[in-house]
């Protein structure tokens, strides 16, 4: 995207081709699963804090597997903002990204890439404190 910001700027070219939006799509994609992986962190302290005597839940195969199914899962549940023709070309910045004129776009992605994983690292951790309240 800095790339093609760039040319844009120097050369004045415009970028727009489906190229341009499956980057701003995976861009989005890339997006929700970082904001996930702060809910995997939430959910490995969960495990070692609550469930520290389940062996199944402290797998390496899980903590491997968990990075994976969240990329698939940020796939399918983005996929509907190219659907949508959520993802558009900005003339003047010269990139692809979700157009912040289409609300419903707008509401998709912020609440599966920002809010989603807030409300999930918040119920984990409210989890948590109750636990610890609770065995003083």
């Amino acid at each position: 995207m800095n790339i093609r910001t760039i040319s844009g700027d120097l050369n004045g070219r415009s970028a727009n081709s489906s190229w341009c939006i499956f980057s701003g799509y995976v861009a989005v994609v890339h997006l929700c699963t970082m904001y996930m992986a702060f809910v995997n962190q939430a959910l490995y302290r969960l495990i070692r804090i609550i469930y520290f005597q389940n062996q199944h839940l402290q797998s390496l195969k899980l903590y491997l597997l968990l990075p994976m199914i969240e990329y698939i899962w940020a796939i399918c549940i983005m996929c509907v903002l190219i659907l949508w023709n959520g993802v558009v070309y900005f003339n003047n910045d010269y990139f692809c990204y979700v157009s912040f004129a289409s609300l419903r776009a707008i509401i998709w992605g912020a609440f599966f890439a920002y809010l989603f994983p807030f409300l999930c690292s918040l119920m984990i951790y409210i989890r948590i404190t109750i636990f610890i309240r609770h065995h003083t």
